[in-house]
């Protein structure tokens, strides 16, 4: 993002050559004294609506429907996340302890001296429970039952037809396969590459960003979330207990890279033809707590507590693969204010409506802004003795922000871009 000083004192005749018009049209700056030609008719209905909506809802003490298209977009990436962050250890120990059994029990068929059809029949109905088990603690997130049921069910079947055959050494020898198949499936190493909690490479990638993946033009995001588990700021309200300014400022997250991965099967299994971009230069952890506090630092007046379940910070990437230049040179991306996407979540939507409305009284609003399918608004603040310039959007029962800057919002050049290709630009 250029500098506010910088563009004033040399982009006067590049400034007179651009149209004006909104972010999701791709245009690169706009004045509020020209004709928004970018706000579609569509936008201007959005608008108007989410207007309407919001007096109804203060008569009715409810919070009118609210952005509901990026509402859901983003309750699909905060789910995810939020999976990642509480769930995934436990689901990945059921996983592992499930395809356990069925690697015992496949040793102690091989073990006996002799096996008939109904100890196969048996063993089958072990590796159904597994697939069943392992199918309740990852699948949605992961498609790996899916393999499992393929590979154990063909070599069930082998095992059964030399059975049949009374072929005991060929029977056995497949019950070894079998056996060592499912070891490797729980196997630490195969955890680690293909059910992976960092670097994530699962269903939540095509959901962070907008549309198919562009090879060229990869993206690469850095996640990190922090849980209100006090219960949004309310137990705090009967104690002493100092508030902390942001919650990222209680040092507690979790961190992880997303990738936009080569090649994605539509059963959510990475298909790996190369190694992750990047994932054996990268530096750990994914967001330094540098970033995490420069950007909650850059929305002093976004963060409101009270019902508040969660924050949500996403760094977006854009890399390039037509040329040999390292996209990041000392191999650690940085997100600032300028890449990042800061998601808070409430327990409803009209706890995140109030959320807005104390927002809007800690700042000056000036205006409405189209970014893709969804209306935000401009907000305006001090801070640190200068003005900084923000978009804030209240979406269902989330309230996200991004753009924080020194430059105002229409002396700004190509400052939408990393934000277009996230699913804040569309499905």
């Amino acid at each position: 993002m250029y500098d506010r000083r910088e563009l004033l004192t040399g982009a006067g005749a590049a400034l007179a050559s651009l149209s004006g018009g909104c972010l999701a049209a791709g245009s690169n700056v706009n004045y509020p004294n020209e004709p928004e030609s970018g706000r579609t008719d569509a936008a201007s209905a959005i608008a108007a609506a989410d207007a309407e909506g919001t007096g109804e809802a203060r008569g009715s003490g409810r919070a009118a429907p609210s952005n509901p298209a990026l509402a859901e977009r983003t309750r699909a990436v905060a789910d995810e996340v939020r999976w990642f962050a509480e769930t995934y250890p436990d689901a990945i120990a059921e996983y592992r302890a499930a395809v356990m059994r069925a690697v015992d029990a496949t040793a102690e068929l091989a073990g006996r001296e002799r096996i008939a059809i109904g100890d196969v029949d048996a063993l089958r109905t072990v590796y159904a429970d597994t697939v069943a088990s392992a199918s309740t603690a990852v699948g949605g997130h992961f498609a790996v039952h899916s393999r499992l049921e393929r590979r154990s069910e063909y070599h069930l079947d082998v095992i059964e037809k030399f059975t049949r055959r009374g072929d005991r050494d060929r029977t056995r020898e497949e019950l070894r396969r079998l056996r060592e198949f499912a070891a490797g499936m729980r196997s630490e190493p195969f955890v680690r590459a293909q059910l992976s909690r960092t670097d994530i490479r699962n269903r939540l990638v095509p959901r962070l960003r907008r549309g198919e993946r562009d090879p060229r033009l990869p993206l690469l995001f850095q996640l990190a979330r922090v849980a209100d588990t006090d219960g949004g700021g309310e137990a705090d309200e009967r104690s002493e207990a100092p508030d902390p300014a942001t919650p990222f400022d209680r040092g507690s997250a979790f961190l992880a890279y997303a990738y936009d991965w080569a090649t994605e099967d539509r059963d959510d299994v990475p298909d790996v033809r190369e190694p992750p971009i990047g994932e054996r230069r990268l530096q750990r952890p994914p967001m330094i707590e540098r970033s995490r506090r420069d950007v909650a630092a850059a929305y002093p007046p976004v963060f409101v507590r009270r019902g508040r379940e969660s924050t949500l910070l996403v760094g977006v990437h854009r890399l390039n693969r037509t040329d040999r230049v390292r996209d990041f040179p000392n191999d650690r991306p940085r997100t600032e204010a300028n890449n990042g996407i800061l998601v808070q979540r409430y327990r409803d939507p009209a706890s995140a409506e109030a959320a807005r409305s104390t927002l809007l009284g800690r700042a000056t609003r000036e205006g409405l802004y189209p970014v893709g399918d969804t209306t935000w608004e401009r907000v305006y603040y001090e801070r640190d003795g200068d003005v900084t310039y923000a978009l804030v959007c209240r979406a269902g029962e989330f309230l996200l922000a991004i753009g924080a800057n020194r430059t105002a919002w229409e002396e700004r050049v190509d400052w939408g871009a990393p934000y277009v290709r996230t699913w804040l630009g569309g499905a």
